[in-house]
């Protein structure tokens, strides 16, 4: 029922979205619709394995070629990545006794490319660390990542943080600079957000997979 429904549905969209049958062009969004999920899940593990120190599994998340830009520091490579990850949070790591080290992102917008390889999130970042030591640390910006589609799965191609807030907790957080906030780059437009492949024009191959396998992932 499911599936006849939602086949009704793309029979009645628009010629340039039935380039190919549709059920090729279900089976195309259901798989874009699943990589927009593992992006935004393989961020979400980065955010989670943060707070518990997991540099070396964080870096597994990024792909063989990566770049990793935070703030005006750039470094290439997942060794490099987490080398630069342990460093830069010293006690408040979330393994030292009472650290703190929650690493949030959030209100994500995901574009996937037309061939379905690669895609770009925006996110909104808030950092909050601590020591028990009295050491905090708090701070805010803007993500502008890549993700690439390897052998392995969905992996993170670049990650861009844009900072933009920061201080300690006593103190309370300031513009970055003690200057205005600046302008970050959004790699989509208000017409092209939450686009799929196919629908920014992309072509469905030809589903070879069963109609029960189909439903089953839609269900899923």
């Amino acid at each position: 029922m499911l599936l006849s429904r939602l086949l009704s549905i793309l029979v009645s969209m628009t010629p340039c979205l039935l380039q190919a049958s549709p059920l090729d062009t279900l089976a195309h969004s259901t798989t874009s619709l699943e990589s927009l999920r593992h992006v935004k899940n393989i961020q979400k593990q980065f955010s989670h394995l943060a707070q518990f120190g997991q540099w070396h599994t964080i870096s597994a998340l990024f792909a063989p070629n990566c770049t990793f830009t935070w703030a005006n520091t750039t470094i290439h490579g997942p060794a490099a990545i987490e080398t630069w990850l342990r460093a830069d949070s010293p006690a408040m790591d979330g393994t030292h006794p009472g650290s703190l080290n929650t690493l949030i992102a959030e209100t994500p917008v995901i574009s996937l490319s037309r061939d379905g390889q690669r895609a770009k999130g925006r996110w909104n970042g808030l950092w909050f660390q601590g020591d028990e030591q009295g050491g905090t640390r708090i701070r805010g910006g803007v993500y502008e990542n890549e993700y690439v589609l390897t052998s392995l799965g969905w992996r993170i191609s670049l990650c861009r943080y844009y900072d933009m807030y920061d201080g300690a907790y006593a103190e309370g957080w300031r513009n970055v600079g003690g200057e205005g906030v600046g302008y970050v780059p959004f790699h989509f437009t208000p017409e092209s957000a939450g686009l799929l492949g196919l629908l920014a024009g992309g072509d469905a191959e030809v589903y070879e997979g069963t109609l029960g396998e189909l439903e089953d992932r839609i269900r899923g």
